[in-house]
Formats: C-alpha cells, sequence, structure tokens
C-alpha cells in the first residue's frame, strides 16, 4: 500500500494479532514510524522493515568482511542508485524511495550513529518531490557516507564502493558480485620513480543468484517461528526515516 496508509494498516493489523512486513519506508515521517513501532511493540507481534538490501548476498558477504577486518579499516562508504521515474511512486520522493536504501546499508555497514546530514537536490523533472538528491552522513565514529539517486537515468545503477586503508571494494547489487582492488610496488627502483612499479590486483567474488525478496520472506517467518529479532527491526527503519527526513529537511534550508 502506499507509504501514507502504513500506520492505519499497522494499527489495524497488529489489534488483531498478526505479524507484520512492512514495506520500506517504514512510514513517510519519524511521527508516524514511531507510532507504528510502539503498537507493534505494545501489542506482542513481529514487526520486520521491508529494506530488501539487506538480504542481498553480496551485503551479507560485505558485512562479515568488514566484522572480521578482512578489508581493513573503513574510510567512506559511497553509493550510487540510479532509475528512470516510478510512474506508481506519487507520495514521495526519491529521498523516500530510493535513498533510504543505502542510508539503511551504509549504516548497516558502518554500525554507528549518524550525528551530521547534509544534502543538495532538485526537481528536474518532477513538480512536487525531489527527483536527485547527493546526501553525505557523518558518523559518531568520523566515518563517511555518501548517497547519490536520482530518477533521471535510462538504466538501473545500483552499487557501492567502499574506501580502506588497505583495499577499495566496489559492490554491484544487481550482479551480485564484488569486487575487491589493491596496490603493491614490485620491483620498485628508487632510482627511476617514474616507473615505480605499481600493480593493481583484482579479486572478484560472484555469488550464486538467491532473489533477496525470498531472504527477506524467509528472515521475516523465520523471526516469527523463533521468536527472534528480523534482521532489519522497527527501531532500524525508524533510523533510515530520520536521517532521509534531515536530508529533506537539509535540502530545504541548505543547513
Amino acid at each position: 500500500v502506499p507509504t501514507a496508509l502504513h500506520r492505519e494498516i499497522v494499527e489495524s493489523v497488529a489489534a488483531s494479532g498478526v505479524h507484520l512486513l512492512v514495506e520500506k519506508p517504514l512510514a513517510g515521517n519519524v511521527t508516524d514510524a514511531k507510532a507504528i513501532v510502539d503498537v507493534a511493540k505494545s501489542a506482542g507481534v513481529t514487526l520486520a522493515v521491508g529494506h530488501i538490501e539487506r538480504h542481498n548476498e553480496v551485503v551479507k558477504n560485505a558485512k562479515k568482511c568488514i566484522q572480521t577486518g578482512a578489508w581493513g579499516n573503513i574510510l567512506t562508504i559511497s553509493a550510487r542508485r540510479f532509475s528512470s521515474f516510478p510512474e506508481r511512486i506519487h507520495d514521495v520522493g526519491v529521498l523516500f524511495d530510493l535513498t533510504i536504501h543505502d542510508v539503511d546499508i551504509i549504516s548497516y555497514l558502518i554500525d554507528d550513529k549518524v550525528c551530521e546530514v547534509f544534502a543538495l537536490g532538485g526537481k528536474a523533472k518532477n513538480n512536487i518531490h525531489e527527483d536527485h538528491v547527493v546526501l553525505s552522513m557523518k558518523f559518531e565514529n568520523g566515518l563517511i557516507g555518501l548517497c547519490e539517486t536520482n530518477w533521471l537515468t535510462p538504466m538501473k545503477v545500483r552499487d557501492i564502493s567502499i574506501t580502506t586503508d588497505t583495499c577499495f571494494v566496489i559492490i554491484d547489487y544487481i550482479k551480485q558480485e564484488i569486487k575487491v582492488l589493491s596496490t603493491e610496488y614490485k620491483n620498485f627502483d628508487p632510482a627511476n620513480l617514474f616507473k615505480a612499479g605499481l600493480e593493481v590486483s583484482e579479486d572478484k567474488k560472484s555469488f550464486d543468484k538467491i532473489e533477496p525478496l525470498r531472504n527477506e520472506i524467509v528472515d521475516f517467518l523465520s523471526a516469527v517461528k523463533e521468536n527472534r529479532k528480523p534482521l532489519v527491526t522497527g527501531d532500524q527503519g525508524i533510523n533510515a526515516i530520520k536521517i532521509v527526513q534531515a536530508g529533506l529537511e537539509s535540502i530545504y534550508s541548505g543547513e
């Protein structure tokens, strides 16, 4: 259903004792999102939020590599999400429809609280909502996240890049592929710096193309059956909305 109806329907369904998988964004604003989470908790039902990219096999692998330190220490994460204009979307702009995906993923990978948000954007082909945005996030640990999003390109782009102190990682959501690029000096001659002998190596990982939507539904059903938290909780859904709502305010205030 449209985002504007999420709160009303959740309140009705939760009152019936039925568990809920709510599509992202959890709501169109922080107030409604908090109300949704509160009513689910009061009713004692499981609430999962449909941030589907969390269930992509490449994101699962990236999370493991970051947790184990396999890629070194993260410095920045940058995401690109481009599409043509979606005729089905009328009640929100590109921030709440697309940018929120990468806001959630970057927050999930960095696993820290955002302390600053700044965004620039505009309405190139949409008179009501923003259709192109660049949003930056600064986390309390000093790391930087950047999201570039639009509804203006003729093809889909869904990728994320991670710069660390040891390598550069490119993650393609659509191809479900990860490239890890690193460099080393070979045959280095300090007397001839024009030939530095810098070689780039690439380690490419491909994954079985498991449909993320299937993973999402299995996780939700398992959370209900096992009485555990789903991969994406209501509180995490609120967090993503806080960030994109701050981004929307930033676009119009310039602050």
